[in-house]
C-alpha cells in the first residue's frame, strides 16, 4: 500500500529556516508578517543531498567557488576541469606552455577577460567606514581620497583585475591609516569599590535617567574587570569612572584626575570619548561654565559623527541589536543635550538635523531608569527646540516672527506631546522607578510652550489690557505651561527627586522662575498668584549654590514682600507693576541679566509692543 504524503505547506522561508511555519488559513505566517517578507508557498519537494562534511561546510565551499567561477558546475566532472585550468595557469610561461590549446570545456570555465566597468561603483554609497591606527572604523564620505582610493581597489579587485599592482595599492592603503596608537591608562588611585557604587548609583539615577550617556550594565561589566583584576583599560573608560565619581561625589579631585586624561581620550576617539565629553559638559555646567560646555560639546559631535552614530544602523556594523540600539541612544541624546545647551546659551547648535527611527518596537530598553520610547521622544523634541530658536531667536536679520509662524510652533509643540503613549505623559501611573525620567519630559513639554509664548507674557504686562487678542491668548499658554510646570516641579521636590547633579534641573526651574514672576506682577492682586510665588521660593532654595538662583531666589523673595503690603484696592498698572520691575532688575545686577539675555531666560530685545 502506497504512503501517504502530507502535503507542503510551510512557506519558502519557514522552510529555509528549519522552522515551525504558523500560518492562520489563507493568510501569510506570523514569521513573514513580522519580518514584512512575502509568505510564498510553491510545495516543491527539496532533494537532500548526499554530504561528505557538513552542511554548512559544503555551501560555503560551493559559494566560493561560484563567486569566483560563477558559471562552474559543482558536480565531480566540472570540479575537476575548473582544477585542471588553474594548473595549466600556475606552470611558468616555458617551451612546454607557450602555445599549448586549451579544451574548449575549459575555456567556458575561464573567468571573462578584465573589463572595467564604474557601474557598481556609482551605485555604491558615497560614504565608507575605514578602519584607522586604532582599528577603530571612522565615517568618511565620498569626497575623501582614501574613500575612493578603497572604491578604486574594491572594484577593480572585484572586476578580476589581472594587474597585480593593485593588489600592492591596496596593501598600501593601510600602511597609511589615520592617526596614532594611544597606550592604555593603569587604573590606579581608585576609591573603594563601596564608595563608587554609591556614587555610581546616584549618577545612573538622576543623571543618565535623563540625560543618557551610557549603559548601566555594560559600565558594570567594564566595571568588574578594572577593580576585580585592575587590569589596563582605556583613558577614555578611565575618564569615564572619574567623570562619574566627580557627578556622584562632588569632588573637584576626581574632576582633576579625569581632565588630567582628556587629551588621550579625545586622541582615542571612540565611543567611551563621546561619553567623556557629554559627562565633562554636564560637569562644567555645574560649575556654571556653560559657553565652555557648548565649546566642548562640539568635540564630542565631531567624534561621534566619525564613527558614524549619526548614519543608519547598516554603518554600525553590530550584530547585536542591544549595542545598536546603545549607539542610537548615545546620539540621540547627543542631539538634544546640543539643542537644550545651544538655546541655553544662545549659540548656533552645531547639528542641524537627524533621523528618528519609528516606533517603540525599534527601541531596546537601554536603562532601568528610562521607559522605552523615551530616547526616540527626546530626540525628537530636540527637533522641535532647534526650529523655535531657528525661527524666533537665531534669525540673520532678527525679524519678528509671524503670526502663522507661532502658530505652527505651538501646534508642532502639541503634536509631538499628545503623540507620546499615555505611559510617557502621566508619571503617577507609571513605575516609581520612570518617574523622574517621565516628569522631565511633561518640563520639556511646558518649557517649549513657554519658550514660544514668554514674549506676549511680557507685552500684555506692560500693555495692560489694551492688547490684541492673539497677545491675550499666547499670555494664556505661556502662563498655563508655567502653571503645569510649578506643579511637576513641586512634585518632584516633595519626592526628593529634583538633583544636584544635573543642571538642567535648576535650568527648568530658573526658566519657570522668571514666568512666575511675570506671572506675579501682572496678578499683583491675585491671592492665588501669591500663594504660587510663596510655594515655588522652596524650589528656588533647593538650586541655591549657583549665582544665577541666587539672584532669582532674592528677586522672588523681595517681589513676595511687596505683594504682601501691597493694597489690593490699588490699580496694578500703575506706579507698582514698573517701580517692581525696575527695582527687580536693579537689584539682579549683572548675574541675572546676564541670565535675562540668554534665549531660555528673558531678553528684553525680542520684545515688541503694541502701540496705541
Amino acid at each position: 500500500m502506497e504512503s501517504r504524503r502530507r502535503p507542503i505547506v510551510s512557506c519558502e522561508t519557514c522552510r529555509s529556516r528549519k522552522v515551525k511555519c504558523i500560518k492562520p488559513d489563507s493568510e501569510p505566517c506570523q514569521r513573514c508578517q513580522r519580518l514584512g517578507k512575502e509568505c510564498v508557498t510553491t510545495g516543491e519537494k527539496y532533494e537532500r543531498p548526499y554530504y561528505h562534511t557538513s552542511k554548512e561546510k559544503y555551501e560555503l565551499i560551493a559559494k566560493v567557488i561560484r563567486h569566483f567561477v560563477p558559471s562552474a558546475s559543482l558536480d565531480t566532472k566540472g570540479l575537476r576541469q575548473i582544477i585542471a585550468t588553474f594548473d595549466q595557469h600556475s606552470q611558468s610561461p616555458g617551451a612546454s606552455s607557450v602555445g599549448k590549446p586549451i579544451d574548449g570545456d575549459a575555456q567556458n570555465i575561464l573567468p571573462p577577460p578584465y573589463t572595467p566597468s564604474l557601474r557598481p561603483v556609482l551605485d555604491e554609497d558615497d560614504g565608507a567606514m575605514l578602519d584607522d591606527a586604532m582599528n577603530t572604523l571612522r565615517y568618511a564620505s565620498g569626497s575623501s581620497c582614501a574613500v575612493f582610493h578603497q572604491k578604486i581597489c574594491s572594484s577593480m579587485l572585484t572586476s578580476r583585475c589581472p594587474l597585480s599592482s593593485v593588489k600592492t595599492m591596496e596593501l598600501r592603503g593601510k600602511d597609511i591609516q589615520d592617526g596614532q596608537i594611544v597606550e592604555p591608562a593603569i587604573a590606579s588611585e581608585l576609591p573603594e569599590r563601596a564608595i563608587f557604587e554609591a556614587a555610581a548609583s546616584r549618577f545612573f539615577t538622576e543623571v543618565n535617567s535623563v540625560i543618557f550617556v551610557m549603559s548601566e550594565d555594560h559600565f558594570q561589566y567594564r566595571l568588574d574587570g578594572i577593580y576585580n583584576t585592575r587590569q589596563n583599560c582605556s583613558n577614555s573608560f578611565l575618564a569615564i569612572i572619574y567623570l562619574v565619581l566627580a557627578l556622584g561625589e562632588r569632588s573637584e579631585t576626581y574632576f582633576k584626575a579625569a581632565s588630567s586624561l582628556f587629551d588621550k581620550s579625545i586622541e582615542e576617539g571612540s565611543e567611551e570619548s563621546v561619553q567623556v565629553v557629554m559627562l565633562m559638559v554636564l560637569y562644567r555646567q555645574n560649575r556654571n561654565q556653560r559657553n565652555l560646555a557648548w565649546i566642548l560639546l562640539g568635540t564630542g559631535i565631531r567624534i561621534a559623527q566619525s564613527l558614524g552614530l549619526h548614519l543608519t544602523d547598516k554603518f554600525q556594523r553590530e550584530h547585536s541589536a542591544y549595542r545598536i540600539q546603545c549607539k542610537r541612544r548615545l546620539w540621540y541624546s547627543l542631539y538634544e543635550l546640543e539643542q537644550l545647551l545651544a538655546c541655553a546659551t544662545g549659540k548656533p547648535s552645531g547639528i542641524t538635523e537627524i533621523s528618528l527611527v519609528p516606533g517603540r518596537d525599534m527601541e531596546v530598553c537601554t536603562s532601568p531608569f528610562t521607559p522605552l520610547g523615551y530616547g526616540a521622544a527626546t530626540a525628537a523634541f530636540g527637533s522641535i527646540i532647534r526650529r523655535i530658536c531657528g525661527h524666533m531667536y537665531l534669525g540673520t536679520q532678527n525679524q519678528i516672527p509671524t503670526e502663522t509662524t507661532i502658530s505652527a510652533l505651538i501646534n508642532e509643540v502639541e503634536v509631538w506631546w499628545n503623540a507620546l503613549p499615555d505611559y510617557l505623559r502621566y508619571a503617577n501611573s507609571s513605575p516609581p522607578s520612570y518617574y523622574r525620567a517621565i516628569s522631565y519630559l511633561g518640563l520639556r513639554y511646558n518649557y517649549a510652550l513657554m519658550l514660544i509664548t514668554r514674549r506676549y507674557l511680557l507685552q500684555s504686562l506692560l500693555s495692560g489690557h489694551d492688547c490684541a487678542p492673539e497677545v491675550a491668548s499666547r499670555t494664556e499658554v505661556c502662563e498655563s505651561a508655567s502653571d503645569r510646570s510649578t506643579t511637576i516641579l513641586l512634585e518632584m521636590a516633595e519626592k526628593n527627586m529634583i538633583s544636584d547633579l544635573i543642571w538642567f534641573d535648576a535650568y527648568f526651574i530658573l526658566c519657570n522662575t522668571i514666568v512666575v514672576y511675570l506671572q506675579g506682577v501682572r496678578h499683583a492682586s491675585s491671592s492665588t498668584h501669591r500663594k504660587q510665588i510663596r510655594d515655588y521660593i522652596p524650589l528656588l532654595k533647593l538650586v541655591r549654590r549657583s549665582r544665577l538662583s541666587e539672584c532669582a531666589l532674592n528677586g522672588m523673595e523681595a517681589l513676595l514682600a511687596d505683594l504682601e503690603s501691597y493694597s489690593a484696592s490699588e490699580d496694578p498698572r500703575t506706579g507698582f507693576a514698573s517701580g517692581s520691575i525696575a527695582a527687580f532688575l536693579d537689584s539682579a545686577e549683572d548675574g541675572l541679566m546676564s541670565f535675562l539675555d540668554l534665549p531660555d531666560g528673558l531678553d528684553y530685545s525680542d520684545v515688541f509692543l503694541t502701540r496705541s
